[in-house]
């Protein structure tokens, strides 16, 4: 597992945290939990355009990126 590349990401900043709540509730509103729209957030910020989760079933359909799971992979 030496050769392997990861990538930590981290969501832009907010300057104003009504621009902070706005963006979490529009991701919450696709269906997402809180925790799980911070994650989406970051990952659609990122530019990726796939995503391995072994909780497919909370992203799927709710966020921009292609995702599977890792079996899927």
């Amino acid at each position: 597992m030496k050769d392997m590349e990861l990538d930590i990401l981290f969501p832009s900043y907010h300057e104003e945290w009504g621009d902070y709540v706005s963006n979490i509730s529009a991701y919450i509103k696709r269906g997402l939990s809180y925790g799980d729209a911070l994650v989406a957030e970051a990952i659609e910020q990122s530019g990726f355009e796939l995503f391995i989760t072994w909780n497919k079933k909370h992203f799927e359909g709710k966020i921009k990126v292609k995702v599977l799971t890792s079996k899927e992979y």
